[in-house]
């Protein structure tokens, strides 16, 4: 299985990171389960997916405004040299040229968390397995950027995350799995 990583949140995303490859299995990116409408076949495939024993990470796409340094947040740059990743440096992951070369991955899903770019269908439609996103928000609350901060300035007394398939609109496709806590 050849699969992709986006964004990757700092902590959380090197954490998940480690995580997945301590199990001999690694799954970030960006790939889509809409071909399939049904959302409990979605959620079957994606839990095969995630099941799989072999992974293969064949790249990582890091958000634009990473460093390669620590600061507040763990360098997705960093951690993808240490742990010896293929690092894609995407500017526009809309462009023409950035999707023939995630095409020529031959990539089979995708997995993207807190990514700073905005993945068309063409991108999404790429992998063979599905494309799915970690976002740090109940769902459809707080859709799009900075969605902890919203939720601070709103006074919420309960926040969540979700995890759901992608589609071509901002955080709006089915989801998958969701956590609600105080």
């Amino acid at each position: 299985m050849k699969d992709l990583v986006t964004g990757a949140a700092g902590f959380i995303g090197s954490n998940l990171t480690d995580s997945l490859l301590g199990k001999g299995r690694f799954v970030i990116g960006i790939d889509d389960f809409s071909r399939n409408y049904d959302p409990k076949q979605k959620r079957r495939n994606i839990e095969k997916t995630l099941n799989n024993k072999n992974f293969e990470v064949v790249a990582c796409v890091p958000n634009s405004n990473d460093s390669g340094k620590d600061g507040w947040q763990k360098s997705f740059i960093k951690y993808s040299k240490e742990k010896n990743l293929h690092i894609l440096n995407i500017k526009n992951i809309k462009s023409d040229a950035s999707i023939k070369e995630l095409y020529n991955l031959k990539l089979d899903f995708i997995f993207s968390f807190q990514f700073d770019q905005i993945i068309s269908q063409k991108v999404i439609d790429i992998p063979g397995n599905g494309a799915i996103n970690l976002h740090f928000s109940p769902l459809p609350k707080y859709r799009g950027v900075s969605p902890i901060a919203w939720a601070l300035i709103n006074g919420e007394k309960t926040y969540g995350v979700t995890l759901h398939c992608m589609d071509p609109g901002v955080d709006t496709g089915d989801i998958i799995s969701q956590s609600i806590f105080n």
